[in-house]
This record gives C-alpha cells, sequence and structure tokens, in this order.
C-alpha cells in the first residue's frame, strides 16, 4: 500500500454502530431512501467481489499458504487457534454477503459514514433461529460509499465486508484506519480479531494481491 492510501485510510470515519434502530437526526425516515437501479448494480458488483474474495481468504487461512507476515500485520499472533477463529469470522461474512439483495440495503442521505449497522437484536435473532425464520439485518450505506475505490484500501466490497462483520460477528470499531489496526494487532491481538477494520484490511490485503 502507498503512502496516499496510508493516509487517507488512517482518515475514514468509522462506521456507526447503533445500539437502537432509531434515527434521531430524521425521525420520519425522509432521509433513507432505497436503491435506485444504479446503486444496486455498484452494491451487487461489490457483493459479487467480496464473496469471491472471501473465498481466496478463506482457502488461504485454511490451506495454510504463506500469507503469515499479512495475517500477523492485522491480527497479531498467527497461531493455528487464531487463523481457525478467522476462517470462521471470514465463512459467516461469505454467507451473509452471498445471500444479499437490493432489499437488504437502504441510502441514507444525510449520514458522513461509509456504511452502518444496527446490532441486531438477540431475543428476536433467537425466535428466528428457533422458527427457522431467515431475514437479513440492513446496511446502511452513505454517499461515501459510493465514491470508495474498487481496489485498495477502504473498497467497496471492504466496506461491506466491516459491516457484515458487526452484524454476523459482534465486532466493534475499537479503532479506525490502517495505522491505527496494526498498532492494535501488535499491541492487542485479540482485540485485533475483533475488530471491524482489521478484519475489513485483512481482507483487502490478500485481494489485492
Amino acid at each position: 500500500m502507498g503512502g496516499s492510501a496510508e493516509s487517507a485510510a488512517a482518515g475514514r470515519k468509522c462506521c456507526a454502530l447503533c445500539d437502537s434502530p432509531v434515527n434521531f437526526t430524521d425521525p420520519w425516515g425522509l432521509e433513507i431512501l432505497g436503491l435506485s437501479t444504479e446503486q444496486w448494480s455498484l452494491v451487487s458488483s461489490s457483493l459479487d467481489t467480496a464473496v469471491s474474495g472471501l473465498g481466496g481468504t478463506i482457502h488461504s487461512l485454511k490451506s495454510g499458504s504463506n500469507k503469515d507476515v499479512e495475517f500477523k500485520k492485522w491480527f497479531g499472533s498467527t497461531s493455528d487457534e487464531n487463523k481457525n477463529k478467522m476462517v470462521n469470522v471470514y465463512s459467516k461474512i461469505q454467507n451473509d454477503l452471498a445471500g444479499r439483495s437490493a432489499t437488504d440495503f437502504k441510502y441514507d442521505t444525510d449520514t458522513n459514514a461509509y456504511a452502518y449497522v444496527y446490532k441486531p437484536n438477540k431475543v428476536i435473532s433467537a425466535i428466528k433461529s428457533f422458527f427457522g425464520i431467515e431475514s437479513k439485518q440492513t446496511i446502511y450505506l452513505g454517499a461515501q460509499f459510493f465514491d470508495a475505490p474498487a481496489e485498495g484500501v477502504d473498497t467497496q466490497s471492504g466496506v461491506l465486508v466491516h459491516e457484515s462483520s458487526h452484524l454476523t460477528s459482534d465486532t466493534m470499531d475499537y479503532v479506525c484506519g490502517t495505522e491505527k489496526a496494526t498498532r492494535l494487532a501488535s499491541d492487542d491481538p485479540d482485540k485485533a480479531m475483533n475488530n471491524a477494520d482489521n478484519v475489513e484490511y485483512y481482507y483487502e490485503s490478500l485481494k489485492n494481491k
């Protein structure tokens, strides 16, 4: 990654992992829209890229491919236990993104974030699981998402991986940006494996090779 990409990523805005599905700045939902045909075309392409790229990420982790430098950079410890943990994380993300349609996304015209999600309600999730009801948590996209690049860091597919990790593995936004993410991996590998940007950047680092 070049210096300019690092600097840009370091200044990215974290997504807003909201505790409650209430938009207090827009109580009537007037700024939350369905995706246009053009927007869905971009999102659909990004989903395909993410699902394919995640397949490569999972294969690399399972096969023991020589990617330890990248794993250590983003997650600190390269133990088999940690790699297996991340296989589980990326598999859940891949499964979530593979089954998404246009109705699983909304466009927030007012947010300054790339995207955001609401934390799943654990009680409702348990009830749905018990009755075999399958449904996706909405991913809300901001204007920055549609301006994001296809390659490099903070890509459109990477943002989708980031948001899905919140929903499927309860990741957090402890830190944002490449510089802070690599520092977190060095200082606290356990937190790094549960930080959405680290999950995103490892995926992007393999996809870009």
